[in-house]
């Protein structure tokens, strides 16, 4: 003989599912932080590939090394100001970051490796805006040297993938920026966070000498 559910066991049951729901849906609408931090992670090991690869040591050329590969944060200049990231190793050494500089996508080859929505859609990678795409409001870049790294949020790398800060223009020498007797060369972990409106975020530490970079924390404004 066969046994039917009880309503009060459906009702159980449905009761059981709306409250497994209430606490996952919230899980899952914040993987767009875990996504953007992971993305960005490949991103920076891929500038370091680049680097790597790429030396650009010239001894015809006085301002070679500040033309590395490098990955640079930065804002939308019209409003609402969005965070979007780039690619790229300065050409012409005028730190004005220019299309036939960008890397392309490996992924796409159609595709330059920036989300600066000023250009062409079907020449950027759109994944690259970090607010239209995972609504990451923030991107800072702290410690790395004793000094600090100021305002400008860009790593690059040497041949080594040896991580250098801040604008690789104002160098003097391979990695010495004269003005201000100051070595660029990262002698402590840099940390790369990513923040979004609901105040959570994602850490990534990138370490002096080897450039290795990893996840390092990530938090939840809200507990589930």
């Amino acid at each position: 003989m066969k046994r039917a559910f009880t309503l009060l066991e459906l009702v159980l049951v449905v009761v059981i599912i709306g409250i497994i729901s209430a606490v996952m849906v919230p899980r899952l609408s914040d993987t767009h932080i875990d996504k953007a931090a992971q993305q960005v992670l490949q991103h920076i090991r891929y500038t370091q590939h680049l680097a790597m690869m790429d030396n650009k040591f010239d001894p015809n050329d006085p301002n070679w090394f500040k033309k590395r590969w490098q990955i640079r944060f930065q804002y939308t200049g019209s409003s609402p100001r969005k965070q979007y990231y780039t690619i790229y190793a300065d050409a012409d050494a005028d730190d004005v970051r220019e299309q036939n500089e960008m890397a392309v996508n490996p992924l796409n080859p159609v595709q330059y490796m920036t989300g600066d929505k000023s250009y062409n859609s079907k020449v950027i990678t759109q994944s690259m805006n970090l607010y239209d795409d995972y609504k990451i409001t923030g991107v800072s870049l702290t410690g790395c040297t004793p000094g600090g790294v100021g305002s400008s949020q860009r790593l690059a790398f040497d041949y080594l993938g040896r991580p250098i800060i801040k604008n690789l223009n104002a160098l003097d020498s391979v990695y010495m920026d004269g003005d201000k007797n100051e070595n660029r060369l990262v002698t402590r972990d840099c940390t790369l966070t990513l923040t979004n409106d609901s105040y959570d975020f994602v850490a990534i530490s990138i370490e002096p000498e080897t450039g290795y970079a990893h996840i390092s924390q990530i938090y939840r404004h809200q507990n589930y």
